[in-house]
Formats: structure tokens, sequence, C-alpha cells
């Protein structure tokens, strides 16, 4: 038997080679080897063949190859596993024909609900119930969540549609929109998105918590939309099983939660006749299988225990009225047991009792009360599997149907064509998208030509047609109104888009990235690839809707989002799901300054045209932040009472009359005609300085970036013969650098506020770490029912890099931290000032931040030397300025 060596060499002693059959026979000794004519593969081939080997040999040559090293020679097949994606449709309790048939014949059934909340509030599994009632899934959980990220870190990213046929309590099938959205507050966008999409929306409440910062936000888009409001109370067995709380305790935690959402509602700037939510429409809830309304349990006394009593009745009366045992009655005087408290707690404290202890009595305690019976099985397992047993066999969903349907649809019967493409939603390969459209009115179907608006009209055809299973999608040929599908053909440019057959569709897009202050530059680590990263990176813009992609004047690529988790999440998608391990180079997290004055300027300074046949002079005073939020919720100009509006902030009537245009940003800076002497010609140039007072603003002389809070007066205007309007733009930016630079320029950062929820014993850290990184506390206010603490208050965007990591780190997971753009904030210090003390390797001092923030950005963006006044007025009279002392 053969043998081998470590290597795999035959070490048979008898046929194995030896070290000098390796070696090539010299030509100058006899050679025992037959000249037989075989051919001979050699390297070397210097010396004469026929002295070698002979006359009838041929020696080849080959020609070197040199390998591509930096690819491999068998590229390995690259599945990109980013969104999952169910291959086979799975089984339902229903036909999806005859869903689509049933939304189709009778538009009023359609429902379109959006389900919103705070992050970790359980709005994920609680839509999980819904599709588990419907679908024949077994094992999944949080069905919506199909991105890889969001099943990793377990929270929601994306907003994620389902369509379900559900029933009520009546029994009327009805088809029903989902939108699941994210929680986190750096995708506020996606939940502002999907309330454009819904007509209903559900709010799910940590009961723990309470109403939070990030339900205070929710509700303000649903007021300002003015959408139907439904409320769940979740968790309710955190109250039970982690706070302990005594039961009439619970309730007390409970009527908090309610009349805490109510005063927000009513106290509210945007409350025109929003109603208050009513205790009828509240869903109880917990993931422990329980989900009932005030209703269910009224239904159910008057099944079991046979009242003669009416059933609204018996609702209104089961909230904040009393009910007295002895006489057996409801009533008004406070006594001992709330009717909550009697016919709702206590039944549910005692669920939670029973079964948990595995008490004897639970089975008797299900029949006589409940009607239910549990298999001897079910006994058998662990408490808590038990628990959601008991609990699913005793509450079902129709009362919680009931209340998110009982908004009736606003069906429109004409057939004008009227759809809005809310996002992009990404195919499972990242390679092409879908457009989730919502239609209004009209129908849309297969082959059907229709008009996008995005930034213009164009054409579009429609090619395929979905509806949305959250992990799955099955095609039809035809929507009609209520529908929320998924369309291929007719991908917007950007991120939003309007479908209608009208010319002039009167619907306005959503800005989705006024938030969006936090930045990264990026490369690629190839440099030949930047074709390739520039196709990604269009992508990308279209998938994170408030994310912005700017290319600077260095050339550098830049991204803008909300914050770290965000930008973490679309570098990730980035790299490995539209790039397909595309390599890149990161650059170190920034944010986006903006520029404004302090003082108004010291002078007026003149400002020519090239080829002097103009001249304007401008000069620049601070705006105060009354006269922005004004600004900022539109107004129109030629209105009289906008001119009203602005004085009750503090603004001179005559200088609100004479307003021509304001930015289009937060904080806005506007533009004031304060001439005394009007030129003839000054409204004739007035398109064409107003485009360059936008220019100016837009790219500020310290750092190339917005300018806010200011206000920018034109004092006269002087014009010498024919004028060029194109010359005009340019003057008119230098007039306004002139005019801000001369006005003690300062910088601005953008400014984060927080909201931590934390432990008493974790305050103490947490101050430490926000005072190091320039923030400031607000407030501090207890959590009712729990010992729990709510601190709130800024932080500049810059500093909280890593804040949320650190928090968590230093408080042993004690804390959470929400972080919330606020607005933009003056940077401590003169960025103009040379004699600041700017010290290496180590943090600058408070008065040089402004002046470090200035140069580093410059020198980042590429944008050469100081910014000084000489850059935009002659010299000659930049030399009289200075010797006079006024700059």
């Amino acid at each position: 038997m053969s043998e081998y060596d470590e290597f795999g060499n035959l070490i048979d002693s008898e046929e194995s080679e030896t070290e000098h059959d390796l070696i090539p026979p010299n030509p100058d000794e006899e050679s025992d080897v037959e000249d037989s004519g075989q051919l001979i593969i050699q390297k070397d081939a210097n010396s004469s063949i026929n002295q070698r080997f002979g006359n009838n040999v041929t020696t080849i040559t080959p020609e070197q190859q040199i390998l591509n090293t930096s690819e491999p020679v068998i590229k390995p097949r690259v599945q990109r596993i980013v969104k999952v994606e169910d291959e086979n449709l799975p089984l339902l309790t229903y036909s999806r024909d005859y869903m689509v048939n049933t939304g189709l014949s009778v538009p009023s059934r359609v429902r379109n609900i959006a389900f919103t909340g705070n992050l970790n509030s359980g709005k994920t599994l609680l839509i999980d119930k819904f599709i588990q009632e419907t679908h024949e899934i077994s094992g999944e959980s949080k069905y919506l969540d199909n991105h890889i990220l969001e099943l990793k870190r377990g929270i929601t990213i994306k907003s994620s549609p389902i369509t379900l046929l559900l029933s009520g309590s009546s029994g009327v099938s009805q088809m029903i929109n989902i939108i699941d959205t994210p929680g986190h507050i750096n995708f506020d966008e996606e939940v502002q998105v999907s309330l454009q999409a819904v007509e209903t929306v559900v709010l799910v409440i940590d009961v723990v918590e309470g109403l939070t910062f990030r339900d205070k936000l929710i509700l303000d888009d649903i007021i300002k939309m003015k959408r139907n409001l439904v409320v769940v109370f979740n968790k309710l067995d955190r109250l039970i099983m982690e706070l302990r709380l005594p039961v009439v305790d619970a309730y007390y935690k409970l009527h908090y939660i309610f009349d805490d959402i109510n005063d927000y509602i009513t106290n509210h700037e945007l409350n025109i006749g929003f109603p208050t939510i009513k205790s009828q429409s509240i869903v109880f809830a917990s993931s422990y299988g329980i989900t009932f309304t005030l209703r269910d349990f009224a239904k159910l006394y008057i099944k079991n225990y046979q009242w003669p009593i009416d059933e609204d009745l018996l609702v209104n009366k089961l909230w904040d009225d009393y009910f007295d045992p002895d006489l057996n009655k409801f009533t008004k005087l406070k006594k001992d047991y709330r009717s909550f408290v009697y016919f709702i707690l206590e039944p549910v404290y005692k669920l939670f009792t029973y079964t948990l202890t595995q008490n004897k009595q639970l089975k008797t305690l299900l029949w006589e009360n409940f009607g239910v019976e549990i298999p001897k099985k079910v006994y058998k397992m662990d408490s808590k599997s038990v628990l959601v047993e008991v609990m699913q066999r005793i509450f079902n969903l129709e009362g919680f149907i009931d209340v998110m349907t009982e908004s009736t649809n606003p069906v429109d019967d004409s057939e004008v064509l009227d759809a809005r493409i809310i996002k992009s939603i990404d195919t499972s390969d990242g390679d092409d998208f879908y457009s989730l459209v919502r239609v209004f009115s009209g129908s849309l179907s297969i082959g059907d030509e229709v008009n996008i608006f995005e930034d213009e009209k164009r054409k579009a055809k429609i090619e395929e047609m979905y509806v949305s299973g959250g992990r799955y999608k099955f095609a039809i040929n035809t929507s009609g109104p209520g529908f929320l599908i998924l369309v291929k053909g007719i991908e917007v440019v950007n991120k939003q888009g309007i479908i209608s057959s009208t010319e002039d569709p009167k619907y306005k897009l959503m800005d989705l990235t006024t938030k969006s202050v936090f930045k990264v530059s990026i490369e690629p680590k190839n440099p030949k690839e930047l074709p390739i990263l520039l196709e990604i990176l269009k992508k990308v813009s279209k998938s994170y809707l408030s994310s912005v992609v700017k290319i600077e004047d260095s050339g550098d690529l830049t991204i803008l989002g909300t914050g770290e988790l965000m930008m973490d999440c679309l570098l990730h998608d980035l790299r490995n799901f539209y790039g397909n391990s595309f390599e890149i180079r990161v650059s170190d997290p920034m944010v986006k300054f903006s520029e404004t004055v302090s003082e108004s300027s010291v002078t007026k300074i003149p400002t020519s045209s090239v080829g002097g046949d103009c001249n304007i002079s401008v000069i620049a005073e601070p705006s105060t932040p009354a006269i922005g939020r004004i600004l900022e919720k539109g107004i129109d100009l030629k209105d009289r009472t906008s001119a009203k509006k602005l004085v009750s902030s503090g603004m001179d009537i005559l200088e609100a009359r004479s307003i021509w245009t304001f930015t289009p940003d937060s904080q806005p800076s506007l533009l004031i005609d304060d001439t005394i002497e009007k030129d003839i010609r000054l409204k004739e140039l007035r398109p064409s300085l107003e485009t360059g007072f936008q220019w100016s603003c837009q790219e500020g002389p310290l750092v190339g970036e917005i300018i806010r809070n200011t206000k920018f007066k034109i004092l006269d205007l002087v014009t010498n013969g024919d004028i060029q309007r194109s010359r005009t733009i340019p003057m008119m930016r230098k007039a306004c650098y002139a005019g801000f630079l001369t006005a003690s320029p300062r910088l601005m950062e953008p400014i984060y506020e927080f909201h931590i929820t934390t432990s008493y014993k974790a305050r103490n850290a947490i101050k430490n770490i926000i005072d190091n990184r320039r923030g400031i506390f607000s407030s501090t206010e207890e959590i009712p029912g729990t010992s729990l603490l709510k601190l709130t208050g800024n932080v500049p965007v810059i500093e909280s890099m890593g804040l949320e990591t650190d928090i968590r780190l230093k408080t042993s997971g004690q804390a959470m931290i929400y972080l919330k753009y606020l607005n933009y904030d003056t940077v401590p210090g003169n960025p103009l000032d040379k004699d600041v003390y700017l010290p290496e390797l180590k943090a600058v001092p408070q008065e040089s931040i402004a002046r470090d923030f200035m140069i580093k950005t410059r020198n980042r963006k590429g944008i050469p030397g100081e910014a000084t006044l000489q850059k935009y007025i002659d010299n000659e009279l930049f030399e009289k300025l200075k010797s006079v002392g006024l700059i």
C-alpha cells in the first residue's frame, strides 16, 4: 500500500521521485534516457535545443502571465441578506382575491391606519396579534421588521405596510391597510410620511413611562394633520409584575396618563376643534395576550350576568364612576370602589396572580367569570405560557378593531385620479425600488400612463402593482380609492411625488430634511470607483428620507442625517446592501454649522457691479426668534394681516410692510427694502436682487453655510445707464456679505433637546456627562407611580457623538436618552478674533470654540484664506475703513 507524507507526496520507496530525479540532465553527461520524441516544457531556452535534448525533441517556453492579485481567481458568490422576504405566500384565513374585491367594490370598507409611539412601546408586537389572527404563521415575532438591522437591534427603522382583512364585533369584513412606524426620533420622517397616507393613527403608550416627549411630537403631527386618534395603554403587565402597584394605584396611574394626554391636546397651539380622547376609545393591552376595551367588559358582564342595562350606559360608567357593592349600583359619590377597579382591574389582577402562582382556583375563576375552559395539557406548561394562553382565550381583537375602524373612511367617488407616492421601498436585492402609493380617488391599473409631479411634470407607465404583506407581496391588476399599494414603473427621482390627472395638483410635498444636521464625509477606498459610489448614493438618498447628499466646493462628498443611529444604519446599507461590500472611507462625525450676526452693521458700505452700472448699499442686523417662528409657519407677504403678525412679535410696522422675501430655512433671514428715495429701477431689479440675497444666505462668508436670524436692509440703489441684470446678482451677494461682515458675525451650531429617563441612583453620573459636553439641564420631573426621573435639557449636536453609549455604560443601563433637533444657537467666542488661544491636541477654551470651528471647517471644505471684508469691497475703501477704526 502506498504511503504519503503530510504534503500529499508519494513516499513509496520503489516509485517515489528522489531529489536527483528533479534535477534537469546535464548535456555534457551521458543520459540513459532514450530519444523517444517526448514533449518537454522547459523554462530556460538559452541552451541549444539539439545539444540539450537531441534532434527529435521540441521545447516550448510558456509566456509569463501576470495575475491580478487584487481580485480572487474565483470570486465568491455574494448573497446579500439585508431584507427578509418570504418566498412563498403564507396561508390566510381568508381569500386574498376576496379581500381585494371587497376594497374595489365597497371602498367605504377600506381603512388606512398607522401605528405610532415611542421606542420600545410595543407597536410592532401589537400588529403581530392581527397577523397571527389572519395568517398561519408560527413562531414569528415582529413580522413587519424585515430589515436585517431591525432584527438584530430589535427596533424599527423603516415604516412597513401590510394589508389585512379584519372584522370587528359586527362581523363585517374590512380591508385594513396598517403601517408600522419607527419609534426612534432619528426616523421621525418615516412617521410623518406615514401619517400622510392614513386617516387614523394608533398611538401606543407604555403605561410605565406615560406620555413621553416622543409621544408629544407624534401628537403634534396628528393634531396638525387632523387625523383620528386611538390610544393604546400598552404593557399593563408592567404595573403588576414590575412595579407591583396595588390595584387602586394602578387605576390612578392610568387615569393620570389619560388626563395628561387630554391636557396636552387641549392646550396645543394648533388645536382648533381637535377632540380629546374618550375613555370608550382607549385600548388596554399587554404582550401576554391582553387586548380589551371598556365595551368588551360591558358585553361580558351583560352576557354572563344577564344585567338589564344598556350597553352604552354601562360603558360610560366603567371609567370615572364608583360602584357600591352593598347597594349593587353605580354612583357618582366617592365610595370604596371605582367601577374600573371593581369590574376590570381586580379580575385582571386575579388572573395574573392565580396563573403565575398556579392557584387551584384558576379553573373555577375562568369558568364562572369568563365561561372559558382550558385543556389540562395547558396547565402543564410554564406559568407565563399558561398566562398567555389564558388571556388569549378570554380576550379577542374585536374591540380593538371596532375602535380603530369606527371612524368613516372619507371615500372620494370622483374619477379624478389623485394619489401620492409616499416613499420608496427597496426591493429585497437592493437593486431597485417600489413606490408606496396611497390612492385617494380614481383608480390605477397596470399599463396606465400617469402624470408624475415632483420638481416638474413627467409621464410614467405602471408596470407592476402589489399589495404588501410585510415580508411578502402579491400582485393585483387594479386598485381603487383607499388602496395602499406597491407600484413598479413610476419611480420618483427624489423622495416623494404626486400622481394626478389634473395639470396643477395643489398638494405640496413635505421637506423631510430640515432636521438633518449630523454630517459625515465619505470617499471610495479606490478612487476609480467614485462613479459607482455616486450611483449608490442616489439609492441611499431615496431610501433614507431625511438624508441629504452634497458635494462640497472642495469636491468632498458629504451625507447629512438626523443623528448617530440613522447615520449608522445608512452607512451599513451603503456598504452592504446597495454597494455589495463596497469599501469606503468615512470621516469623523461633524455637524452642519450656520452663520448669523450679533449687532447691526457699523457703517453703510456701497458695493458696485462689474462695469459700474449699478451701486447698492446693504446693512445687516440681528432678527429675533419670534419673527423667525412666524415666518417658519408660512405667511403671505402680500396679505396685510401678515404685517400685523410680525408687529406682534416686535417688528416695526414700516419694516414689516417692506419685507421683500425670506429664506426657506428654519430660523430664516429676510430681505427688507429700507430705501428712502426709491430708484425707478428698483422694482425692475427686484427679482435679481432677491436671487442674490438667497444665494448669499445659502452660502455665508464664514464657512459657506446658511445665514440665519439676520435682517438684510437695502439702504439705497443707484443706477447709471443700461443695466445687465446678470451683473446685479453677484453684486447683491457681495453687498450682503459686506453688510454681514461689518455686523459682528458669529458662528451657529445645531442644538439637540435631550430627554432622559433614569433612576435616582444614576442622576449624578448623568449630570457629570452632560456638563462635560457643554450641556444644560432645564427641568427634572418624577414619573408618577414609578421610581424614575425625567431629565430634560439641551446639548450641542457636535458634543453628542457617543453620548447615548456613554450614558448607558456609565449608568449600567439604568438610563435611556432621546435626542431631538431643537434649533441653532450661537457658538461661544468670536470666529474672526485672531488673538484667541488655540492649543494643539487638547480642548480649546470657551472663548476660542467659534474660531476653532471656523478654521477647521474652512480647511476641510478647502476654502482658502480668512473670512475678511477685503474680499468683497474695493481695496481703497477697505483701507479707509480700517484707518478710521470701523473694521
